[in-house]
């Protein structure tokens, strides 16, 4: 379900920023701690480490998948909702 797909992420990725942007997307906040990565956030968080993809579009970060420490990380609160929304899943 998570893996990255450059054409189908790209536009979801859009969707996601997009989303956030309006306030649409209730979100958690993480502050990333030294040794965390996106991909062992989404997996703790979202249940699929594959999904780093989706916490740097709601955290407006791009594709980067090392963050430095201190980054505010946004966890979307209802994800299953969300990828009915945005077509992914």
């Amino acid at each position: 379900m998570g893996r990255y797909n450059s054409s189908l992420n790209s536009t979801a990725m859009t969707k996601l920023r997009v989303m956030q942007r309006a306030g649409m997307i209730s979100c958690n906040e993480v502050v990333l701690k030294r040794g965390q990565t996106l991909q062992r956030l989404a997996g703790q968080f979202l249940g699929d480490s594959n999904l780093w993809w989706v916490l740097a579009a709601i955290s407006n970060i791009g594709f980067a998948t090392q963050v430095p420490p201190g980054t505010v990380i946004k966890i979307p609160q209802e994800i299953q909702k969300l990828f009915s929304i945005i077509g992914v899943g």
